[in-house]
Order: C-alpha cells, then structure tokens, then sequence
C-alpha cells in the first residue's frame, strides 16, 4: 500500500488512523513516501511504533508541476520502490487479479462525467503483478487536475476488466 503524505498541523492523527486500520489486515507491506527532501522524525517515530511492516522515504515535489497534482512525485517514488523490491513469487492483493473497486451506487464524484475511470485513490487496488506487466505505468504529471486516477488506470485496463469487491457494495 502506498501512502503519500505530506508535513501539517493533522498529519500524526490522520496516520494514526490509518495505522489502526491497518492493524486489522494482516501481510501488509505499507509504503509511507514524504513529501520533503528529508524525513519527519515523529512520522519516522510512529511508523517505527505501529509494528507494521513499512517503508519510509522522503521525495520532494517535483518543480513546475501543478500545486493540485499532490502525491505524484510521491507515488511514482512507490511505484520504483516496489518495483525495485517486490518478489514476484509473493502475492500482493490476494482476491484482486487485475484491478479491484469499491463501487458505490448512486454517487457523483468529482468530474465523473468526465473520467473513463471515475473512482478515487482510495477507490482501487491494483494486483502487484500489473506494475510488472506495465513497466512504464506511472501516475503522470502533466494530467488535469481530478484526473489523476483515471490516466493511471488507463494505462493498464478497460472498464470491463474492472474487479468489483464488497459484493457490489450492496
């Protein structure tokens, strides 16, 4: 999992509560990339706390790039972490065997009339092998603000070949 995160007055609380999600799954490898040209030492403190297995790295913004695009530099930085780490003998999301999403029904996100792939970051996973059968896939940097997520999926799958997970969310 690849969480970009960024220095602010919420930013311990808001780990925090990702972390005790977290501590429910099990075989979890979390991936936690700062937005600075050097670490957060109470970030480095709580991941170290948490028992979660992880990774900490720290990648500026890249300069020029749109304020509205957050997080790509970050998980690009992810993305060569995992290719550079992932063993591909180990399974990553075990019931995901493309793309999986959490639909919801009746639910107008930001632009969705727009998008191929109207779904949030948080609305997909990807199964660790697509980043090896996709060498290239990164998130770009020169997409429109609130289309990030869709370019990216884009690269690697048509909607038809979308996995929807929580039953359907019925």
């Amino acid at each position: 999992m690849i969480t970009p995160t960024y220095a602010r007055a919420t930013q311990i609380a808001d780990l925090t509560r990702l972390i005790n999600t977290l501590l429910h799954l099990k075989h979890i490898h979390w991936i936690v990339i700062e937005d600075a040209y050097t670490e957060n030492l109470p970030v480095r403190k709580l991941l170290n706390s948490s028992k979660i297995l992880h990774t900490y790295l720290s990648v500026p913004k890249k300069r020029g790039v749109d304020e509205l695009l957050k997080g790509v530099a970050q998980r690009n930085a992810g993305l060569a972490w995992i290719r550079k780490h992932h063993d591909r003998k180990t399974d990553g999301i075990r019931k995901t065997k493309k793309v999986s999403v959490w639909p919801v029904v009746g639910f107008m996100s930001w632009l969705s009339d727009y998008r191929k792939f109207a779904v949030d970051m948080a609305g997909f996973a990807l199964n660790v092998n697509v980043l090896f059968d996709y060498p290239n896939m990164i998130f770009p940097y020169d997409c429109p603000p609130g289309f990030q997520e869709t370019m990216f999926l884009e690269q690697c799958c048509q909607l038809k070949e979308l996995e929807p997970m929580a039953e359907n969310c019925t």
